[in-house]
């Protein structure tokens, strides 16, 4: 039922009554002018809002069949935008598009508060150890920090995440984590490491050594940690491994590089306490670390293969240890001992370095100059005074 007729006019006035009405333009189709009718021309209406925190620009309103609306949102400073909806549910996370008109349609673009606004990152200084990227959307292409060892904190789902080259730590994981000898080392916060590997050139035999990850003695190498020091010497004694950031000794058992591997291994952000014994303990270290040295407490470092005694200051490099006196020079050490585990037989891996014109007596001190009788060493050689 078509009801009642109001007008047979295209164009005429109306007062509207107190109920709802419907008025319906009614068409009959005219052979002769023209031949075939055209489609109908519909318009839809769009809707475009946008939650507090942003603004939005681009078509709404009327628009005919067919035709694309452009729309762009926008978010506030201190606010996040999160994406567009049609008709309550998730279109596009791209806070700019394009969309053909095919019925009315109702976008809202969501924003969240509480967001630090994104940013191109191109000017971070590349010499740093680690970076908090997490509110970083985008980063320069050509940004690759120059120490390799450098951790980069990145968001989930961010375009840098697939960019991003080095050591990368998303949702607290690393999916592999690289440890290059000779740079440092830092992490802010403590994450996982699903693979975990550092490498250093095997010019020594034995030496000493501080990860962020733990390892474990193997058939190429073997742990030490401080048990003793008696008489003249450090003693060490065997150890499965050594945890997180503790710093320890090894010998290695095999010719080649060191190769230190782990899986899904928790990465730490400090040093570790080393052991002590006899008011001596083992500091390690993640970063090259200049040592001052207290002539009233001697402090001790392995280098090249040798055991020295530093004098004024000493460097040690990263993923390293050193020997630090907390009481007098009574301390006196000469060499440094391993303990077999299950023989208990002593092997002495390393005697104090006597070559650098400096002075020393049996006990490993350095002295001025030998009074009376008695014997001493410098450059390498053993001296003995008869008077």
């Amino acid at each position: 039922m078509l009801g009642d007729v109001v007008s047979t006019s295209s164009r005429f006035s109306y007062v509207t009554q107190e109920k709802k009405e419907t008025l319906t333009a009614n068409f009959r189709f005219n052979p002769n002018s023209p031949s075939e009718p055209d489609e109908p021309i519909v318009r839809h209406r769009v809707k475009v809002e946008c939650s507090e925190g942003g603004n939005f620009s681009g078509t709404s309103g009327l628009v005919l069949t067919g035709n694309s609306v452009s729309l762009r949102a926008s978010a506030n400073s201190g606010y996040e935008f999160l994406g567009w909806y049609m008709n309550g549910e998730f279109y596009t996370a791209l806070p700019n598009f394009t969309f053909t008109i095919g019925e009315p349609e109702r976008f809202d673009a969501s924003i969240l508060e509480g967001y630090i606004p994104s940013f191109v990152v191109s000017s971070i200084p590349k010499e740093e150890s680690a970076y908090d990227f997490r509110n970083v959307d985008e980063m320069a292409a050509d940004f690759v920090p120059t120490n390799p060892n450098a951790i980069q904190y990145v968001k989930a789902g961010s375009a840098y995440e697939t960019a991003a080259t080095g050591n990368v730590v998303v949702d607290g994981v690393c999916e592999n984590l690289v440890l290059t000898d000779g740079f440092s080392f830092t992490a802010p916060e403590p994450f996982t490491a699903t693979k975990a590997g550092y490498t250093r050139n095997a010019v020594n035999e034995w030496g000493s050594i501080c990860l962020p990850y733990a390892v474990e003695s193997n058939e190429e190498i073997q742990f030490y940690q401080l048990k003793k020091v008696d008489n003249d010497a450090f003693i060490f004694g065997e150890v499965t491994g050594l945890a997180a950031g503790e710093p320890g000794v090894f010998v290695r058992l095999a010719d080649g590089d060191i190769v230190l591997d782990a899986e899904n291994t928790i990465v730490c952000t400090t040093i570790g306490e080393g052991t002590e014994s006899d008011g001596i303990t083992i500091e390690g270290t993640f970063d090259k670390t200049r040592v001052d040295v207290d002539d009233g407490a001697p402090s001790y470092y392995i280098k090249n293969n040798t055991f020295c005694r530093g004098t004024g200051y000493f460097t040690v490099p990263a993923f390293r240890a050193y020997f630090q006196s907390t009481i007098s020079n009574s301390i006196k050490v000469y060499k440094i001992m391993v303990e077999d585990g299950t023989t208990g037989i002593q092997t002495v891996v390393g005697v104090m370095d006597t070559t650098n014109g400096l002075i020393y007596n049996l006990n490993g001190q350095v002295v001025e100059k030998p009074m009376g009788k008695s014997v001493f060493l410098q450059n390498g050689k053993k001296y003995f005074i008869n008077k």
